[in-house]
């Protein structure tokens, strides 16, 4: 059974377009090409559950082999940001 925090966070990931993923990139200084764009829009829609709830390890080695170093690291800092910032929330 999902939980209520769970199905809260999954109507949000719903509702999120490349737009927005796009928008939020360029306000944290990350420029996605359409290929980068493409790939974070699927990861988030297909994994958020692991990003928001598990380990991220594996998602960002395999987004290592697809994104430039750069964007990669800009990411994952932004995720540990955010990450820490909710914790009480997602725990």
């Amino acid at each position: 059974m999902i939980s209520l925090k769970e199905f809260i966070i999954k109507q949000y990931i719903d509702k999120i377009t490349k737009k927005d993923v796009y928008d939020f990139g360029l306000k944290n200084n990350i420029i996605l090409n359409n290929n980068n764009l493409d790939i974070i829009y699927n990861c988030i829609k297909k994994d958020w559950k692991q990003i928001v709830f598990g380990d991220v390890t594996p998602i960002f080695n395999k987004l290592s082999f697809e994104i430039d170093e750069n964007n990669l690291n800009k990411i994952k800092n932004l995720y540990y940001f955010f990450k820490e910032k909710y914790k009480n929330f997602l725990q």
